[in-house]
């Protein structure tokens, strides 16, 4: 109920975690605590849990397995809607479409994008062909 006090203390655990040579500098949290940070302050600082939001996404593409993928599609769900919000419909679009094309060899991680964006499977195969 506080989303500035989320924020502080969410940026006071990031900044020692940078400064941290094991990375977490005794701050024992995970994907699912940015997570709830972002749910958090979504409404009153969008623009913030974008960046938590993206943070965790640009974390889990270069991985190459289902949890990721899932993890992925879940970020770009989550983001969606506040990019809408805040009018940025063509950069959630675009930022979609840069994934596809970076990691088009990953056919698993293509179908469960097509389901994110609601594709049939026509509509599927049509644009992998293209590629």
């Amino acid at each position: 109920k506080r989303p500035d006090e989320v924020l502080h203390w969410y940026d006071t655990m990031e900044a020692g975690k940078k400064g941290s040579s094991r990375g977490h500098a005794g701050w024992h949290y995970g994907a699912s605590y940015a997570d709830r940070v972002a749910a958090a302050v979504a409404a009153t600082h969008p623009e913030r849990a974008l960046e938590v939001y993206q943070r965790a996404l640009d974390a889990c593409l270069p991985r190459a397995d289902f949890q990721a993928y899932e993890t992925a599609a879940a970020n770009l769900r989550k983001m969606r809607p506040i990019m809408h919000t805040l009018d940025r419909d063509d950069y959630w679009t675009e930022l979609v479409k840069d994934i596809r094309e970076k990691y088009r060899n990953r056919p698993r991680f293509m179908d469960i994008l097509d389901k994110l964006e609601g594709r049939t499977i026509v509509q599927s195969r049509r644009s992998s062909k293209r590629h």
